[in-house]
């Protein structure tokens, strides 16, 4: 299992983070059949199952931070 985190912030106060989890499973299964009969022949069977699951999380969080953001309208510069 791999987990990454990514972390914006933008503007000073609204920071994203973004957090990625990716959980590989890999299952192999082998089976072997031998039959053996009076005329001696041997039979062989072999049976090989592979699973694999990939599963990938994605979870983005967003958190704000409240500032007071103030801007005067209408004054000139001095």
């Amino acid at each position: 299992m791999s987990s990454r985190n990514i972390r914006f912030t933008l503007n000073g106060f609204l920071t994203i983070t973004v957090t990625v989890t990716i959980t590989v499973t890999v299952t192999v299964t082998v089976t072997v059949t031998v039959t053996v009969t009076v005329t001696v022949t041997v039979t062989v069977t072999v049976t090989v199952t592979v699973t694999v699951t990939v599963t990938v999380t994605v979870t983005v969080t967003v958190t704000v931070t409240n500032k007071l953001i103030t801007r005067e309208i209408g004054q000139k510069p001095k």
